[in-house]
């Protein structure tokens, strides 16, 4: 005579414990589903272990390992074997989480076992429900385990040599198994075809193949070089510009200097202005080393200037017309598993460029436009300047 689905169950985990309890990492706790395959008994007695058996079979986990077992196997028997019971016993606890539910899950005739529509339906939320199971067991073990192998990132020029590459020494003292391997690059490249493992880059991204991580967000300033202050005076609002010699970018290819952007300290109303000067270069180093010898004023990202604001190279001004730019974004292959050297790049990116203080951290999310439309190209949208 068949005894129900968590007798059954419970003697079969405690036996396989039993058997393994002797060596020092026991492998499994419960194979009743292969995504619950690492819940470790290396701590439990066997009596420990057959407790804890008996209250998993005879909860509603258990009755829903059993049903998304025979809803996957297409029947009680074949769904008997893998869980290592009698097809009875399989029955008797999809009996009963359908007499919980007050539901029929399966439609039953002696040919042939079918989900109804609800049954389709809870099938669907379980088997999700599960996969995060697994995904929380997963990336707790990974934890666990440290980042290992070679991390392959790309890095748009000057943010990645001013902020990002001297602190990688960091990651790689304190994760000793993980080497790092660096390029350097303003457009971007094909992260799959290239073999990348995470970019980051400035714009908004645009990529249907990749999953997106917002780590800062880009703040346009305006700077000089003390000496320039000193001889030339302060601009007090954005037209006074016009009297100031304003070192301008020259995007590759562009036909002219791009605007200067600034916001209204009235109403935070962004706006744009054409500037004019001497000097123009399709460089951020060049204009960084041209303001900081005093050629005139530059308009930064927040990256860009902070170190010299820092040791006192240069001086912000028209500080309240300061505006927000573009967001900074680590983007990455799409998978639903993240590799642990990919979210430690990710942790340290974003705390060198501040993301916990400016309102937390951003979720994972698909790199598509808003509203969840696929984008069409480019793949991203490109700041500037980077």
């Amino acid at each position: 005579m068949d005894t129900d689905f968590g007798t059954q169950y419970a003697v079969a985990v405690s036996n396989r414990i039993a058997a393994q309890h002797t060596r020092a990492n026991s492998a499994t706790l419960m194979r009743a589903r292969p995504r619950f395959r690492n819940v470790s008994a290396a701590r439990c007695s066997t009596q420990d272990g057959i407790i804890l058996a008996k209250r998993m079979a005879t909860d509603k986990l258990g009755s829903i390992l059993a049903f998304v077992r025979v809803a996957e196997q297409g029947s009680f028997a074949n769904a008997g074997k893998a869980l290592g019971i009698s097809a009875s016993a399989v029955s008797k606890s999809v009996a009963r989480l359908e007499e919980r539910l007050q539901l029929r899950l399966f439609q039953r005739t002696t040919r042939a076992l079918s989900l109804t529509d609800e049954g389709r339906l809870f099938f669907e939320r379980c088997d999700r429900i599960l996969v995060e199971l697994d995904d929380a067991e997963r990336s707790m073990r990974e934890r666990a385990a440290g980042p290992t192998g070679v991390l392959k990132v790309e890095l748009p020029a000057t943010l990645g040599r001013l902020q990002i590459a001297p602190a990688l020494g960091t990651l790689t003292e304190r994760y000793p198994k993980l080497r790092v391997e660096a390029s350097f690059n303003d457009q971007l490249s094909d992260l799959i075809e290239a073999g990348l493992d995470a970019v980051v880059r400035i714009g908004e991204p645009r990529d249907s193949r990749l999953m997106v991580r917002r780590v800062g967000t880009v703040r346009y300033m305006v700077c000089a070089a003390p000496a320039y202050i000193e001889a030339n005076g302060e601009p007090r609002n954005p037209v006074d510009l016009a009297n100031f010699d304003c070192i301008g970018r020259v995007p590759h290819g562009g036909p002219s200097p791009a605007r200067w952007r600034f916001a209204s300290p009235d109403n935070g109303m962004p706006f744009e202005l054409d500037v004019a000067g001497t000097l123009n270069f399709d460089s951020n180093d060049v204009i960084i080393d041209a303001g900081l010898a005093g050629a005139g004023l530059v308009q930064l990202h927040t990256y860009m200037a902070e170190p010299y604001l820092r040791s006192g190279q240069l001086v912000q001004v028209l500080r309240e017309f300061a505006v927000d730019g573009p967001p900074i974004s680590v983007l990455f292959p799409s998978n639903r598993h993240l590799a642990p050297k990919v979210r430690v790049f990710i942790e340290i990116v974003a705390d060198i460029l501040g993301a916990s203080s400016e309102g937390g951290q951003h979720p994972i999310a698909p790199a598509w436009g808003e509203g969840g439309q696929h984008p069409i190209a480019p793949a991203w949208t490109p700041a500037t300047p980077r």
